[in-house]
């Protein structure tokens, strides 16, 4: 639903938010991979 509306709003002022969610979602698999890790470990 978002999406429509990012378009809408155009590509320049669109680049952070696009940038910001990849940005978290590399954050959170690092995060996610290393919390696996650590089990594994401490296993």
């Amino acid at each position: 639903s978002r999406f429509p509306f990012a378009v809408g709003t155009g590509g320049k002022s669109n680049l952070p938010y696009i940038i910001g969610i990849i940005v978290l979602a590399a954050a959170a698999a690092l995060f996610l991979m290393r919390g696996k890790k650590n089990k594994i470990e401490v296993a």
